[in-house]
């Protein structure tokens, strides 16, 4: 009779072991299989020398008599946008723009794209890192080469040059775009939303930039990942002072050493793996494949990983100087300021505000699957999945109630190199081919949205 029951064990054991390989085997990723894109109509020569001259065109801040607002920048090299009985330029503020192309059925919610067109003064201390000069624009060993090139100025160029060419072929979109192109600071922001609030106005889809594709990474798999953010950590700002130096370390080390839970984890983690299948280790994917039977493996570090790291109370930013401690770090949606009572005891004075509650877009439906087609299109061995980014945007905090679906990714590639220069700030460039990639991605993106 024990023998029996041991066979009888064994076999459902069996059964049950070949039920787990057959889900493992017969898990399917979720990516798209597009078909390749036509080829681009653009002269990149052309789209690249205004890459150029928009990087050339000088900050506010270095008074220089050629200096151009982004409005006299829109007005002197892209004519046409401007003066089309369908186009509309909206300015909100200084180099605040909003260029909208009238779309032909109001019935349709339109598109919004945002990108930063000022960026961070450099370190002229750290000028002698670059190659060529910040704000030199020069384009040198299939390179453009100055602030901005890499983010932000690249992506505003990048949808002007779609916006010309289709309205040099008569293109009249049946949804309304709405660009808009601004400094990244709160007050543009916030002066975006009012403008959007005013008129009644919601949008389909947003997209904005702060994101783009690894060419490394910590899943245990080799393809490139396209990081498609689907939401951002809430951000609490705290400023300390501090005359003694030793307790305004002692504050330091107290902020960094708290931990939050952040409930939207779990539900960025369970995202992403209707669209890995195949293309992990058989050992993550028979779990991730059976964690109905085996138990949720997400918040272990089989299941973790940088491209979907929650960021837990890591300090984005950190200032010490004559007394004075500034920080910012996400944190979890439900803070309470209660939680910091105990950092009294360490400074003189304490500063703390948070902002940017960011749901999470979805996942699946309409928006997320657009974008992930023609990423796929464009960069086809490609992995695109969902992320959620360390920091609040001003512009995302501002602008999600306009727009349920936001999403964050610029379409430029990007080794562990080149994000050095990016993080940094230092030394910026953007390869002429991965340039040509962006336009066609935006263009493969507005043929699909708008008409």
């Amino acid at each position: 009779m024990r023998k029996l029951l041991l066979l009888l064990l064994a076999f459902m054991a069996s059964i049950f072991f070949l039920l787990l390989l057959f889900n493992t085997l017969s898990w399917r990723s979720m990516q798209v299989y597009p078909p390749a894109p036509q080829k681009a109509a653009f002269s990149i020569k052309k789209a690249a020398k205004r890459l150029s001259l928009a990087i050339k065109r000088p900050s506010p801040k270095q008074q220089q008599l050629d200096s151009l607002s982004w409005e006299d920048f829109l007005r002197r090299y892209y004519p046409s946008l401007l003066k089309h009985p369908n186009t509309e330029l909206i300015v909100l503020g200084e180099n605040l723009t909003i260029l909208h192309w009238k779309g032909r059925d109001l019935r349709l919610l339109p598109f919004l794209a945002v990108s930063y067109i000022q960026f961070k003064e450099p370190d002229l201390d750290h000028l002698p890192a670059w190659t060529h000069g910040p704000y030199s624009g020069e384009q040198q060993d299939a390179f453009i080469w100055g602030l901005g090139s890499q983010r932000g100025m690249a992506n505003a160029i990048a949808y002007l040059e779609v916006f010309q060419q289709k309205l040099a072929k008569n293109s009249w979109p049946e949804r309304s775009l709405y660009l808009l192109m601004g400094p990244k600071d709160r007050a543009s922001a916030q002066r975006a939303a009012r403008y959007f609030k005013r008129k009644g106005l919601r949008f389909e889809l947003a997209l904005g930039p702060e994101s783009d594709i690894y060419t490394e990474n910590d899943l245990g798999i080799s393809a490139p990942i396209a990081a498609l953010a689907i939401g951002e950590a809430q951000t609490l700002e705290t400023k300390v002072w501090q005359a003694d130096e030793s307790q305004l370390k002692a504050a330091l080390h107290y902020l960094e050493g708290q931990t939050y839970d952040w409930s939207q984890e779990q539900a960025a983690y369970q995202a992403i793996y209707p669209y890995l299948g195949p293309e992990l280790p058989f050992a993550k994917r028979f779990l991730w494949a059976n964690r109905f039977y085996l138990g949720d493996w997400s918040s272990s570090s089989l299941g973790q990983g940088p491209i979907l790291s929650a960021w837990k109370n890591e300090v984005a930013i950190k200032e010490e100087e004559a007394g004075y401690l500034r920080l910012q770090q996400p944190l979890a949606p439900h803070y309470q300021a209660a939680d910091f009572s105990e950092l009294g005891q360490y400074a003189d004075s304490v500063e703390q505000r948070s902002w940017g509650d960011s749901t999470l877009s979805l996942t699946q439906g309409f928006a997320y699957e657009l974008l992930q087609t023609h990423v796929r299109q464009i960069f086809p061995k490609t992995l695109v999945l969902p992320k959620v980014l360390p920091q609040t945007s001003c512009y995302r905090a501002s602008l999600q109630p306009f727009c349920e679906q936001y999403y964050h990714f610029s379409p430029w590639r990007f080794d562990a190199a080149e994000r050095l220069r990016l993080s940094k700030q230092e030394d910026e460039r953007l390869g002429l081919d991965n340039f040509m990639r962006g336009l066609q991605f935006y263009e493969q993106l507005l043929e699909s949205l708008l008409f």
